[in-house]
């Protein structure tokens, strides 16, 4: 692959991403494995609703331009939508995910506790 400067031999850079608590540089790797909380700061982060819907989004839209080359009609269609559904966003989410890195921000807890852990 080309890098951003053309150059064929150059290194590929590594997508960083910042923790919205702390600040401190992340790599993707990192927030795949443990994505609910930076491991510097044990901020609590997700990815961003906004990046989730996105990601469904475009996995419903390549489901339909998929249908829409086959020409489906009739129950088969409605059928075929069930069934290419999921791995239609399984390849939105490699999609974009090599496009553009996640959007990561905090994530409140849902339960209140007494202890943090």
């Amino acid at each position: 692959m080309l890098a951003l400067d053309g150059n064929l031999l150059a290194p590929k850079r590594r997508r960083l991403l910042k923790c919205p608590g702390c600040g401190s540089d992340l790599r993707l790797d990192e927030v795949i494995r443990s994505p609910d909380q930076c491991p510097f700061c044990r901020e609590q982060i997700g990815v961003s609703f906004w990046y989730r819907l996105g990601i469904v989004l475009l996995g419903l839209f390549l489901d339909l331009l998929t249908l829409g080359a086959l020409r489906l009609r009739g129950l088969i269609l409605v059928v075929s939508f069930a069934l290419l559904v999921y791995p239609a966003t399984v390849l939105a989410y490699g999609l974009l995910l090599k496009l553009m890195p996640p959007i990561l921000q905090r994530r409140h807890p849902t339960v209140t506790t007494l202890f943090k852990r």
